[in-house]
């Protein structure tokens, strides 16, 4: 994935060379949808949330994922590997961000 920015290739709708594999231990809920494709950048969003919720629990991650999603309306999500009900999904949900984390 790296090299695909490094070369300013187009990452959005691209089927990854990796195949993702959920996270072995988790201090919060994962991706509940089944109908997730495992190669594409859908999963990588998911876990890079995860790595910014042990950093910095108070990230506005899933915020501005949001907002970059609301504000390109015409880009076929599902593409990027997102299944229709991601929104639903607790995962994304703000809530479901562990609530007293001791520093």
């Amino acid at each position: 994935m790296g090299n695909i920015c490094a070369h300013h290739a187009r990452l959005w709708n691209k089927e990854l060379s990796i195949q993702i594999k959920k996270p072995k231990t988790i201090n919060r809920v994962w991706l509940s949808s089944g109908d997730i494709t495992k190669r594409k950048i859908y999963e990588v969003l998911a876990i890079i949330a995860c790595f910014l919720d042990t950093i910095t629990p108070t990230n506005t991650f899933r915020c501005k994922l949001n907002d970059l999603l609301v504000k390109y309306l015409n880009i076929d999500i599902t593409a990027m590997g997102f299944p229709n009900d991601w929104k639903n999904d607790l995962f994304w949900n703000e809530v479901s961000k562990p609530i007293d984390v001791q520093l």
